[in-house]
């Protein structure tokens, strides 16, 4: 007991509370003072990062925990940013979009801070099309290229359709066009006859007719033939005009982007894509649809289709 009271010293009056001297506080005003982002008290947490961050494999994570409000994110990202200035420079990661499949956007790597040009060039180029491309669709150069195109094969056409009437004058019909199918009259004496005067014809004189008809048959499905194969060339034609003029406007401006990423393969493929997909859909920066080469009539398609009638000739739809 006089052991335990022996221990016990009366605390003198000056040492009743801290004191901290002012002449060693380095400014006037706490106005003046910078917070601090450090890790205060925290050598042994400052090591753990230090070490877990100088780890190079893969499948290694730091997990960071303490009483909420304490600044452990802004301490740690401070720490992060300072550590960040000793290492090399991280490449840039960009997501483009796949053309061939929209649901798996292409990862292209590229060089710290590339990644923002690239968003930045493709963007002005998209900018630059919508503006030329209309213009130059609106052009005299551009009308009168089209017309060149299309004037051969509209001679062509002509041509063909002459044919087939001239060769279904010489075997007895008129050819006419329904609303919903292809109409072949026998013509008597230079006049239309109709179903009723047909139907009064001797057997013999429709039997003949009927016989004719199935000859003109043959000769009206190649003529449809024909016209076919001038649709898909005249669609060819037009197409290739197109292209050419777009090409003229955009192809400078792909040039350029295709010289600024040279050593990146996988951008000069992005940029092919592109450049691909702007010819295919040119309707969407022309704001409408562009006037398309004409085309076999419905009618001529449905009698095209359809297989040879062994009946009486029909007065009609060709079905």
């Amino acid at each position: 007991m006089g052991l335990e009271w022996s221990m016990i010293k009366e605390l003198p009056i000056e040492d009743y509370r801290a004191v901290y001297e002012p002449g060693l506080v380095e400014c006037a005003s706490t106005d003046l003072m910078i917070p601090t982002e450090e890790i205060i008290g925290q050598d042994r947490a400052q090591k753990a990062l230090r070490f877990g961050l100088e780890i190079q494999e893969k499948g290694f994570n730091i997990y960071v925990s303490g009483i909420p409000g304490t600044g452990r994110r802004t301490a740690v990202k401070k720490f992060l940013a300072d550590l960040a200035k000793t290492k090399p420079k991280a490449d840039d990661w960009v997501y483009v979009n796949n053309f061939a499949n929209q649901y798996e956007p292409v990862a292209i790597r590229l060089p710290a801070s590339m990644g923002n040009q690239l968003k930045a060039d493709i963007g002005s180029f998209i900018d630059e099309a919508k503006r030329g491309l209309p213009r130059a669709f609106e052009s005299e150069d551009y009308a009168i290229k089209q017309q060149q195109a299309t004037d051969k094969l509209t001679k062509e056409r002509e041509e063909i359709i002459h044919q087939v009437n001239e060769k279904a004058a010489e075997m007895g019909f008129a050819i006419q066009m329904g609303p919903t199918g292809l109409i072949v009259i026998p013509v008597i004496d230079g006049k239309q006859i109709s179903p009723e005067e047909f139907e009064a014809l001797p057997e013999t004189i429709r039997n003949g007719i009927m016989e004719k008809r199935e000859a003109l048959n043959a000769d009206l499905r190649n003529g449809f033939r024909l016209l076919r194969d001038l649709d898909s060339r005249g669609t060819e034609a037009i197409t290739q005009v197109n292209n050419e003029i777009a090409l003229y406007v955009i192809g400078h401006l792909v040039d350029g982007l295709k010289e600024k990423f040279r050593p990146h393969n996988e951008v000069l493929s992005y940029i092919d894509a592109i450049e691909k997909d702007i010819l295919e859909n040119l309707s969407v920066f022309l704001g409408q649809d562009q006037p398309q080469q004409q085309q076999v009539p419905p009618q001529l398609l449905q009698f095209f289709y359809s297989s040879s009638s062994k009946k009486r000739p029909r007065f009609g739809n060709m079905r």
